[in-house]
């Protein structure tokens, strides 16, 4: 998404039939095909992934491991097809740098293509903080940071602080991370799930 933007902002400042535009229509295509493997990926795995325990899932089902290493392999050559076939600009220095990692959502079916909903918590919970406090050193920042952090996951996630303290303190096992999410054996996770 955010390579995206960068691309369609060059070619907004050029204008129509610039180089930069014709970059950003082949971009476009090749984040369409993007989308098309993502959403191929979570039909031919029987959906989206509800836990980590089922991330063995494209290795199990014939055929998808092998389509999931030739659609990246596929949209990386398109990527460098980009790069090498326009003028270098900050957009191509970001895509260089970005396309050995730009497409592995297509690796995990149901994954979203961005971080846009992460971006957005650490903006929400982090970013306000970031002039309000002066530490002595670098621990105390340290540990402000892990407390915002634990707070900003337990207002995410529907509980309170102090109930999370209480259940970690009664469960060494409770985790607010799965706070309220039911094991995978609720889920439906069947023997392909489960490693067995």
């Amino acid at each position: 998404v955010h390579l995206m933007r960068k691309s369609e902002d060059f070619a907004m400042q050029k204008g129509l039939g610039s180089q930069e535009h014709m970059r950003h229509t082949e971009f476009q295509e090749t984040y369409g095909e993007y989308k098309d493997a993502m959403k191929r990926v979570r039909e031919m795995a029987g959906g989206p992934l509800t836990c980590a325990s089922q991330l063995c899932r494209i290795r199990k089902i014939p055929g998808l491991y092998d389509f999931v290493k030739d659609a990246i392999s596929k949209l990386i050559d398109r990527g460098n097809m980009i790069i090498e076939s326009f003028p270098r600009d900050g957009f191509t220095t970001t895509l260089e740098n970005a396309l050995p990692y730009a497409f592995n959502s297509v690796r995990v079916p149901g994954l979203s293509g961005h971080n846009n909903g992460s971006e957005g918590v650490v903006r929400v919970y982090i970013v306000p903080d970031r002039n309000r406090y002066t530490f002595v050193n670098e621990k105390a920042a340290y540990n402000h940071s892990i407390l915002k952090t634990f707070a900003a996951t337990c207002r995410k996630n529907g509980v309170s602080t102090y109930r999370a303290a209480i259940n970690m303190a009664r469960d060494v096992r409770w985790s607010v991370f799965n706070s309220g999410i039911p094991p995978p054996m609720s889920l439906g996770a069947g023997p392909e799930d489960d490693g067995e």
